[in-house]
């Protein structure tokens, strides 16, 4: 049996003991609990800066997408617009058919434009036998058109040269970005100076 003194002794030491176990864990709890809170706080508020900012930068990606998609339609736009643009000017295709007839080295003779709104064709009324029995107003646009949004000019010329040549234009008014259809070729060849005349009939287009 162990003498009362030690036995004192042991049981003094382990309330001393369990008094500081509990009171580190309450220093603990005092001093960490706060930083915890804090950093979770902290971590939280993270997290939903993180979120923010990924769906900021799908906004962005969507912007992005279509900034791009409308710069690729403007573009589309001018390019319709320079093919078919919204005035009948003529004098931009008479430059053109004088530049490529001078680069292909045929000589160019007359040159003249009809647009089409000016035309009319009473036979192709539906059911009518005698186009003098037409009521004011009842006339039809010669030549359809694609569209009726579109007006349509006819452009007659005659250039002189070879055939070689004459190739060589219609490929360069083909490259051209103003839209262009050939309605009719006639040719003519005159042996004696080795050359042939070329009448044509292009047809380009304007929106109304």
């Amino acid at each position: 049996m162990l003498p009362l003194s030690s036995s004192n002794t042991n049981k003094s030491n382990f309330a001393t003991l369990a008094i500081t176990l509990i009171l580190s864990i309450l220093v603990a709890v005092f001093l960490l609990f706060p930083k915890y809170g804090a950093y979770k706080t902290a971590k939280e508020a993270m997290n939903n800066a993180q979120a923010s900012l990924n769906d900021t930068l799908e906004r962005q990606k969507t912007i992005d997408s279509l900034i791009e998609k409308m710069k690729t339609d403007s573009a589309e736009l001018q390019r319709v617009d320079l093919a078919i643009p919204d005035k009948p000017d003529i004098s931009t295709v008479y430059a053109l058919i004088e530049t490529q007839a001078k680069a292909a080295a045929l000589s160019l003779g007359a040159t003249q434009a009809v647009d089409l709104a000016d035309q009319a064709d009473l036979s192709s009324v539906v059911g009518v036998g005698d186009a003098t029995k037409l009521k004011n107003g009842a006339v039809l646009q010669q030549n359809k058109l694609p569209s009726a949004t579109l007006g349509g000019i006819d452009v007659n010329f005659t250039v002189t040269g070879s055939l070689e040549g004459y190739v060589a234009m219609l490929q360069g008014i083909q490259r051209s970005l103003r839209l262009f259809d050939i309605q009719s070729i006639d040719l003519a060849s005159d042996n004696e100076k080795k050359v042939i005349t070329f009448k044509t009939t292009l047809r380009t287009y304007y929106q109304k």
